[in-house]
């Protein structure tokens, strides 16, 4: 027996690796989206002050 059998196909590597990448991307939007909605109300209180 070749040890072929236990090896992950390279395609199912890049996919994995690709939806990691998705997530962190999707991650880091979301948290950049909601940094500037908070600085955004904070900028608003600040003004009607």
């Amino acid at each position: 027996m070749t040890h072929s059998r236990f090896r992950r196909p390279p395609r199912r590597d890049a996919l994995r690796w690709l939806l990691r990448c998705g997530l962190v991307g999707c991650g880091m939007a979301w948290g950049l989206r909601e940094f500037y909605a908070l600085q955004r109300a904070r900028y608003h209180v600040w003004r009607v002050r």
